[in-house]
């Protein structure tokens, strides 16, 4: 079996650095752009949040559904209460297409908050922003 690019989440010797390393980065992010929410979308996402969770990171997860997810719950749900005047970090493993960004994008407007800064915990040659919004690599 050839590893593939999940292997950082799903594999448990690899887990453990990737919350280490992106902890104290995401913690940063939060008191720059003065918020507490973090937007989490597919598996990757919901992996490594619910992990930063797990190890004391006092966030509000977003948890923005992808398209196809056929839930009773909404494209957005909310395990905590929101505040922070609607500003919201998403964050993923790596903008490629930039499908998923713009999708998690217009649900947050679609409930009055606002993509403030993406965290990613890929590089794959981005740029240090994606439309006009921060992109951080942590």
């Amino acid at each position: 079996m050839t590893p593939g690019y999940n292997d950082a989440v799903f594999q448990a010797d690899t887990f453990a650095p990737l919350l280490e390393r992106t902890r104290p980065a995401l913690d940063a992010l939060l008191k720059q752009y003065k918020t507490k929410h973090i937007a989490l979308c597919g598996k990757s996402g919901m992996a490594l949040g619910f992990g930063l969770l797990a190890t004391g990171l006092d966030f509000n997860p977003v948890i923005v559904r992808k398209r196809d997810d056929g839930t009773h719950a909404g494209q957005v749900e909310f395990i905590r209460d929101f505040d922070s005047e609607g500003r919201v970090i998403f964050l993923d493993d790596l903008i490629s297409s930039g499908r998923t960004a713009t999708h998690v994008r217009d649900r947050l407007e679609g409930r009055s908050m606002q993509m403030v800064a993406i965290a990613l915990w890929e590089d794959w040659g981005s740029q240090s922003n994606w439309n006009g919004i921060p992109r951080h690599i942590i």
